[in-house]
């Protein structure tokens, strides 16, 4: 072969790979990964998101929530592998939509508890229709509900006001769901102000429904519909259904970085059910949950190996006796309720009177769980560290609290979204990665 014929080849080869650099920087381009915030219709990589959306304003059973639910969250994780391989600071879109369907699967498990036949009911034509328009204009479903409500059938007015209930504790969210969902359809209602100041209006012109004030977030619902059902429907099962879709209900108020006031409210709720109701099958779930929660607000404390820091600026104030009041009271709403269910949370209120150094509370507390609890491991090394005093040697080096606050807070998130499956029985959805690498 020749030198001329050699640099010819030489250059054909050269064209070639420069021709296939600029095809596949152009795929790569048209594959660059949809930005949830700002669809684009015309971008082929936005289409997962837009079915999601699409599928959102017609859903109407509680399968095909379930169904958007796991495809949101394997979106959402495939997303955040995508940025954390990239090396990127992890941006996620908006959450309305994920918070909307969870409230719309906490409620139709409420629905399905307080009567089986429930899931024939809702998939009527009727209610089909009432749920698909609240996924499209929340507003206009309340609306037609506040007729619906008014029926001398007792179930159908029952269900109307649970449903009013939801919508109304959440509508801000779920409006904005709803505008999420019309990405694609000719809509007046796109102005983030106007959307804000239609909410406003609509809480002005609902003062029985909404509480205002400075500390109210713009109109926090009364649970007005709840109360409604447990007034009406005492004895049936719609009435622990309504009493637990309160426990959402946000009160107004400020805690001002006080520790004991943050886990006094975050308890508040599930004291109030299981007062009301401790005989409720939602008992141990709750139990679960309440247990979570006073894990998270002791996880700066854990973190450090430091209970008894009086004030935190990380944490909040934290004065121990005040806390310890919290905890008490708690303890005191539990006496109805059957000791097998209480093993659990016995242990966890043992463990941090100790920590607290509540010596005579947590012996109360070990003479309760040598009646009820099995021996164990665990029952011996509470009595181990209730005997010595011990207290876990406060860390000082930053970098090993930190990691240990990010194994705790990934076992804190984890707890939390087990505990989110089990009750809306999502069997099919994965564990949020997102939520596990906060």
């Amino acid at each position: 072969m020749t030198n001329q014929k050699m640099l010819t080849h030489i250059r054909h080869f050269i064209l070639i790979v420069l021709l296939n650099t600029i095809s596949l920087s152009a795929i790569s381009q048209e594959r660059l990964p949809c930005q949830w915030g700002n669809i684009d219709v015309t971008d082929p990589a936005c289409e997962r998101p837009q079915v999601i959306l699409k599928n959102y304003r017609n859903a109407s059973t509680y399968a095909e929530h379930q169904s958007l639910m796991t495809a949101l969250n394997q979106l959402r994780n495939d997303d955040f592998q995508r940025q954390i391989a990239a090396k990127r600071k992890v941006e996620l879109y908006d959450p309305f939509i994920d918070e909307a369907l969870m409230a719309w699967l906490d409620w139709y498990q409420a629905a399905f508890t307080a009567r089986t036949e429930n899931r024939q009911l809702l998939d009527s034509e009727v209610w089909r229709s009432v749920i698909q328009l609240a996924h499209r204009d929340p507003y206009a479903a309340i609306r037609r509900l506040n007729k619906t409500s008014l029926s001398t059938n007792e179930n159908d007015s029952a269900l109307s006001l649970l449903l009013t209930g939801m919508l109304m504790n959440r509508l801000n969210i779920l409006a904005e769901a709803a505008n999420y969902a019309s990405f694609d359809i000719k809509t007046n209602d796109k102005d983030e102000q106007k959307r804000s100041q239609r909410f406003s209006n609509y809480v002005e012109q609902h003062k029985l429904d909404f509480n205002t004030g400075e500390t109210c977030y713009g109109g926090n619902y009364t649970g007005r519909h709840f109360a409604a059902i447990v007034k009406q429907y005492p004895q049936s099962s719609y009435a622990q259904g309504a009493a637990y879709l309160a426990m959402s209900i946000t009160p107004c108020g400020e805690c001002e970085g006080d520790f004991a006031c943050y886990l006094s409210k975050g308890l508040a709720p599930t004291k109030e059910f299981l007062q009301k109701y401790p005989q409720s099958t939602y008992v141990p779930m709750l139990l679960k949950r309440a247990q979570n929660l006073i894990n998270g607000q002791f996880i700066a404390k854990e973190a450090q190996a430091d209970y008894l820091t009086k004030n935190d600026p990380k944490s909040g104030e934290y004065t121990v006796s005040d806390v310890v009041k919290v905890l008490i009271d708690f303890e005191n709403d539990l006496k109805h309720i059957a000791p097998s269910e209480l093993i659990d949370m016995k242990f966890l209120l043992a463990d941090l009177y100790v920590k607290l150094k509540q010596y005579g509370n947590a012996k109360r507390v070990m003479n309760w769980l040598t009646e009820y609890a099995p021996d164990s491991v665990k029952l011996s090394q509470l009595r181990q560290s209730l005997h010595t005093g011990a207290i876990i040697k406060r860390l000082e080096d930053v970098k090993q609290i930190a990691e240990r606050k990010k194994k705790l807070m990934q076992n804190y998130w984890s707890q939390k979204c087990e505990l989110d499956k089990s009750w809306l029985g999502q069997e099919g959805i994965d564990c949020q990665e997102v939520r596990l690498n906060r």
